[in-house]
């Protein structure tokens, strides 16, 4: 198995470990015209940089910094020391990525000023101009799709071509506003932008920005119901904390632990699930007939003198209860905490319960006492974290601890399983 390098990859927004070497994939984009909207257009485009804020503080992981304004008008700093730096582009008519956008160039000529500073170091950093609607000309989309220096170096030179290379007499076929930026781009600083070129993407995806936030508070169990609420709740938190940082003179950096504690004492308070639901299935004969043989719960049932129908039912409330116990775990709706817990409630329950059944009905045969104690603690219920639980989940629960002999319904159930032993 050949080596990997892994690579903090932003391409297309997504972590991926990937060759160094590979070629760089371009996410299919919409064909859309550019976007227009009756907002004004400096206050959309505030308002973009903080949803794009928001959309990182949701995705990033928890040692990660995003900062608005720092180095980039949106970055991430990773604790591996490698960065994201995005320039957000918000437009009413000019297309941002046409060949001769005046942003275009000034973006590539701040990220090469920001590379020759040693702000950002090309090979450590992933650069991204977010255009939602926005037409990629000709050069963009050929810088997008470079992946290799050689590739780099050969769209410059088709850069300067399309646009009129000095070297031909000819002068920039741009704005002179824009002349500046190109100038220093495909000449001066042409060796720091080709390796910027090899890590650069345009993203021009035709949802709403604010689309995009929907499936990640999903991933942290937001519901569908409480979406717009907990959107309204972030948005603030957000600004309240970039205008207090900036009152202070400081920089708008937020850790992203710090968003996602704050995030999810927000959503147990105002979305919190009150029921845990059954994911499981049914299971197939053989399944069940395979636990029938070898499961130390099906034994303790035998031991009282069940009849098949409940050995049946309790080795399906005991898959269901597996199953559910670790979607639920995986969902993040319990924990190992939440968990260990109820397994002490039932251990005290059981004692209870079978300390009454031998005061009681200590005229009964043992047989009869481990039915009657095993009726009493089937219906038994309990929550999880405050959680209401499917019935058979308690159920499957009691069988998973009488498994391990940790409760038993016959009296003597510990005796009677090791002399039934092989």
């Amino acid at each position: 198995m050949a080596l990997r390098q892994t690579e903090f990859n932003f391409k297309n927004s997504e972590y991926q470990e990937t060759p160094v070497a590979n070629k760089k994939t371009t996410a299919k984009r919409e064909k859309n015209t550019a976007g227009s909207t009756s907002a004004p257009g400096s206050f959309r485009g505030f308002s973009l940089q903080a949803t794009r804020f928001l959309y990182y503080l949701l995705k990033v992981e928890s040692h990660d910094v995003v900062s608005l304004e720092y180095f980039e008008d949106v970055g991430v700093e990773k604790s591996s020391g490698e960065k994201l730096a995005e320039q957000d582009k918000s437009f009413l008519s000019r297309n941002p990525l046409a060949d001769r956008s005046v942003a275009f160039w000034k973006s590539f000529r701040n990220w090469v000023d920001a590379a020759s500073a040693r702000t950002l170091v090309p090979e450590r950093s992933s650069f991204i101009i977010y255009a939602p609607n926005a037409r990629m000309g000709r050069i963009v989309l050929a810088f997008d799709n470079a992946s290799t220096i050689e590739e780099a170096k050969g769209v410059l030179q088709m850069a300067r071509r399309a646009l009129g290379g000095r070297m031909k007499g000819k002068t920039w076929d741009i704005s002179q506003e824009a002349q500046e930026h190109v100038d220093i781009v495909l000449n001066t600083g042409s060796a720091l932008a080709a390796r910027i070129i090899t890590r650069f993407n345009a993203d021009v995806a035709g949802q709403d920005p604010m689309d995009a936030l929907k499936p990640l508070l999903r991933q942290k169990l937001v519901s569908e119901s409480s979406y717009n609420d907990v959107i309204r709740w972030a948005n603030g938190w957000v600004k309240q904390k970039i205008d207090k940082l900036m009152s202070k003179g400081e920089h708008a950096r937020i850790r992203q632990s710090d968003f996602q504690d704050a995030l999810l004492n927000y959503v147990r308070t105002h979305d919190r699930v009150d029921i845990l639901r059954s994911i499981a299935s049914t299971r197939s004969k053989s399944e069940i007939e395979t636990e029938i043989a070898i499961r130390n719960y099906v034994k303790q049932l035998q031991l009282i003198e069940l009849d098949d129908i409940d050995l049946y039912a309790a080795v399906s409330d005991y898959l269901s209860a597996s199953a559910d116990r670790a979607q639920w775990s995986e969902d993040g709706l319990i924990s190992e905490e939440s968990m260990m817990t109820l397994e002490r409630e039932l251990g005290q329950t059981w004692r209870n319960k079978r300390r009454r059944v031998r005061i009681n009905h200590e005229d009964k045969d043992e047989k009869d006492q481990g039915q009657l104690l095993y009726s009493e603690c089937m219906e038994h219920r309990a929550n999880v974290d405050g959680l209401e639980t499917p019935s058979q989940f308690i159920r499957g629960s009691w069988h998973a601890l009488s498994d391990d002999q940790t409760v038993g319904w016959h009296p003597r159930y510990k005796e009677e399983l090791a002399s039934s032993r092989p």
